[in-house]
């Protein structure tokens, strides 16, 4: 399934790209949804490329039937981000701990100066090889991505404005 994720911040983009890779930041996560705390794994810099590694598990509900195919605590993913801060770009691939047979996601971030502050636009194909529901758990997983933007967006404002 193909996605794309166009979100304003109101913070400027250089701001958010450094936000965006500062290891700090992700413990700021602490609130957001259906999600554990993030734990940054990997960092690395070179050449004006910083990749971040990043593991997020699922804390939300789930339904019965859902949890007799999955167990809630192998809901567990990286996600490495490889960001341009020259190109204003960044690269990046979803990996599950477990079942990794059975998604796989990966796409881009571009970050473009708008008049309040950075339009974040994020793009990306991801593919849930699950019988007859596969396609129902991309929507989910999509609406979920959504989300997590959005409030990420919110979060991105409150730690500029804390460390300017």
């Amino acid at each position: 399934m193909h996605f794309e994720i166009d979100q304003p911040i109101g913070a400027p983009r250089d701001a958010v790209e450094r936000t965006l890779v500062d290891s700090a930041y992700y413990a700021a996560l602490s609130g957001m949804p259906n999600l554990g705390t993030p734990e940054v794994l990997e960092r690395t810099e070179s050449d004006g490329v910083v990749s971040v590694s990043v593991r997020y598990a699922f804390t939300g509900a789930m339904s019965p039937a859902v949890q007799a195919v999955l167990d809630p605590d192998k809901l567990t993913w990286v996600i490495h981000t490889s960001f341009d801060l020259a190109e204003h770009h960044a690269s990046f691939t979803m990996v599950p701990d477990h079942y990794t047979d059975l998604l796989t996601c990966s796409g881009t971030h571009l970050f473009l100066e708008a008049p309040a502050g950075t339009q974040q636009i994020a793009e990306g194909e991801l593919k849930v090889n699950f019988p007859i529901v596969g396609r129902n758990v991309e929507r989910a997983i999509v609406g979920g991505l959504e989300r997590h933007v959005a409030g990420e967006a919110a979060a991105i404002e409150a730690w500029v404005a804390e460390h300017p």
